[in-house]
């Protein structure tokens, strides 16, 4: 078999022709370059499509580290995110770009009009919840387009981080608000809404025991929620390299799981 070699312009006819992308969207761009074969300049080079063609719009690139959820000190121009991929990682500290603060969950923005992304900025120190990048996003620019590239969360058609707004919005049993700390002792607390990892964590938080026998930690599967976006012919989907982008937009996806979680308090839940 042949690798397959994408140039610039192969990613750009990706972008903003098949996915239809235009020049004043907000992306929220989570990727990897394992399912894509060799791409033109490799991180840089997808970097720099979406940013030259981005030109009234925006790219939000999670750069997640948990720091403070393993101890460790956070550092938003160098503290890398080898788990969200080489895209995110060679954004951290790139010119025009603009991190977030949250040591755990913290996003990478650029804009080459950062007015209008005022409303996106987070005026909390919680990872999922009202005045967090996620629940801004819902409530200020519902329309932007949640892309998962190159390979990204391939255990399912579609899932994304943004799942846990609504799981925060419709307070779900399985889950409670974590407060972490510095590990230096010298920043405020941060939060972010987990999962319960045992019986004796959920009995410590609620002081009682679930109303069913649940083998913990619990464990989620999204395909329900994924069938239901595809149901309602919410997921774009077009091919690349060895891969196939999925998108959906930011609305879609918290509308459709709050919809799930309103029929099923059990919804993609493995219980």
């Amino acid at each position: 078999m042949s690798v397959i070699k994408l140039s610039k312009q192969d990613l750009k006819t990706h972008f903003f022709s098949d996915l239809k992308i235009n020049s004043n969207d907000i992306v929220f761009f989570f990727s990897g370059l394992k399912g894509l074969g060799f791409v033109e300049g490799g991180p840089s080079g997808v970097l720099e499509v979406l940013e030259e063609n981005l030109e009234d719009g925006g790219l939000v690139i999670p750069t997640f580290t948990y720091s403070w959820l393993n101890n460790q000190e956070f550092d938003l121009l160098k503290t890398s995110s080898p788990l969200m991929g080489s895209i995110a990682t060679q954004s951290i500290g790139r010119i025009g770009y603009t991190r977030t603060a949250h040591p755990n969950f913290s996003v990478n923005i650029f804009t080459q009009s950062n007015e209008n992304m005022e409303g996106l900025k987070p005026t909390t120190n919680d990872a999922f919840g009202p005045g967090s990048v996620f629940h801004n996003i819902y409530m200020n620019y519902p329309e932007t387009k949640i892309i998962l590239f190159g390979g990204i969360f391939d255990d399912c058609i579609y899932r994304s981080t943004f799942i846990h707004t609504a799981q925060q919005i419709r307070n779900s049993w399985h889950r409670y608000l974590k407060p972490t700390k510095d590990p230096n002792g010298k920043l405020p607390e941060v939060t972010q809404y987990v999962r319960y990892l045992s019986l004796a964590e959920y009995f410590d938080i609620n002081g009682k025991i679930p109303d069913k026998t649940i083998a913990f930690p619990i464990e989620e599967n999204f395909e329900e929620f994924a069938r239901d976006l595809q149901s309602r012919k919410m997921v774009h989907t077009t091919k690349i390299g060895y891969s196939e982008t999925r998108m959906v937009t930011a609305q879609n996806t918290i509308d459709t799981f709050l919809m799930g979680l309103k029929k099923n308090q059990d919804y993609c839940l493995n219980v």
